[in-house]
């Protein structure tokens, strides 16, 4: 676990508009990630970007200093924008595994529980796996917090009630729809979490359902399971359909309304607005100027910062679960640690031992037959073995008592000034 770091922005270090300079489009996710492991001399890399977080994890043959990581991460995703690298937290070793299972729990979301960031951290998990960066340990640790987050909403009540910063936006347009006598027209912008999770909740209802995405084939197979009528975002801009109320939710870096396209949905009867785009996708004060009530994703972060106490019993069980799970984990990737250097142990004993029967056999024992040569190796080899047994035993003890990197320091080769 020694080698394993992550580097994290949350919104409450940096608010969304840090998080969206630090947010790459899907499409440019790939060669970030190669740019990451690059910069981070790492083995292994993940990205993971949710709507309140942005995190790199990574492994890496030397350890290197928090400062240092957040440079190098800071120099791949947002190397021209000045921005301060103490606005990102750094765990290292068991730090950064155990906020590997929180994160995948959603116990460090803004919205306690929230379900969506364990398909967002397998989706990362998947592209790193796709470009041979993961594979090794850090892809052992991600499996093992995404097992975990599965037992958690399985045995607690974390996953009970609102789950989801989506539910938030959903009162709203329930409160919305309020004294309305004819169905709530919607229009859902974006195929994200977001979006496929308010158009499944609103199909239970009486809602008139309209789903806007740049390339509608993409969104064709969710909106024919909810009912919903496609538009392609070209269209939408230009004739927007009778509507009430719009929820947006794109991996846009730019706006994608603007004021012109929102005074015409203005005109067609839309006066709300939900913006839970990462970078917003619209600009909050031109739908205000046409009296248009807007409500951005910082507003319904802040919403779900105050009411996260309600979940304060389900979180501490679901703690309890991770930190067995981290025990469980931590045991076992110390035994396989120990396992390791017990080996080299042996082999270094075995690798000394047939160097000094073979410098004993070009001087001492130059007169030994072939026969008796073999003989002398097999034995020293064997000594060597059972010698290695016992601090084999002790090395094993030492990695279960104080961890694999007390295990790596026994079995460091000494410098020849130490030899001597």
């Amino acid at each position: 676990m020694q080698s394993t770091t992550v580097i994290s922005l949350s919104w409450r270090e940096g608010g969304p508009e840090l998080l969206a300079q630090c947010t790459a489009p899907a499409e440019d996710r790939p060669a970030l990630l190669s740019k990451l492991a690059t910069e981070l001399c790492a083995k292994e890399v993940l990205y993971l970007v949710t709507c309140n977080r942005v995190e790199v994890a990574f492994r890496r043959q030397d350890p290197m200093s928090a400062d240092k990581a957040r440079r190098a991460v800071l120099s791949a995703i947002a190397p021209a924008k000045g921005m301060d690298p103490r606005s990102w937290r750094a765990w290292t070793g068991e730090g950064a595994v155990e906020h590997l299972f929180l994160v995948a729990a959603g116990l460090a979301s803004a919205k306690v529980g929230e379900t969506e960031i364990a398909g967002q951290l397998r989706a990362a998990l998947e592209m790193s796996r796709a470009l041979g960066l993961s594979g090794g340990r850090l892809a052992e640790f991600v499996e093992e917090a995404l097992r975990t987050a599965r037992k958690i909403r399985k045995e607690t009540a974390l996953a009970e009630g609102k789950t989801s910063l989506a539910e938030i936006a959903l009162e709203r347009l329930q409160r919305h729809s309020e004294g309305k006598t004819d169905p709530l027209e919607v229009a859902l912008i974006g195929n994200s979490p977001m979006t496929q999770r308010c158009a499944r909740a609103l199909s239970l209802g009486a809602v008139q359902l309209h789903w806007v995405n740049r390339t509608p084939l993409n969104i064709q197979p969710h909106a024919d399971e909810v009912g919903a009528t496609v538009h392609s975002l070209e269209s939408f801009r230009e004739n927007p359909p009778r509507t009430d109320a719009v929820v947006t939710a794109t991996g846009s870096s730019d706006p994608i309304l603007n004021k012109q396209a929102i005074k015409r949905l203005a005109e067609s009867g839309v006066s709300l607005i939900i913006d839970m785009a990462v970078s917003p996708d619209i600009q909050g004060v031109d739908a205000s100027s046409l009296g248009i009530e807007h409500i951005s994703l910082l507003e319904i972060l802040e919403h779900a910062d105050r009411t996260k106490s309600d979940k304060d019993v389900a979180a501490a069980d679901a703690r309890v679960l991770v930190d067995e799970a981290l025990e469980v984990l931590g045991s076992r990737h110390r035994a396989k640690s120990a396992e390791v250097a017990a080996s080299k142990l042996h082999e270094t004993f075995r690798r000394q031992a047939a160097a000094a029967a073979g410098l004993a056999l070009e001087k001492e024992f130059k007169h030994f037959s072939e026969e008796d040569a073999v003989r002398l190796r097999r034995f020293t080899d064997l000594l060597a073995r059972q010698l290695a047994h016992t601090p084999s035993k002790g090395l094993r003890r030492l990695a279960a008592d104080h961890g694999p990197s007390a295990a790596d320091n026994f079995m460091e080769e000494p410098s020849p000034m130490e030899e001597s």
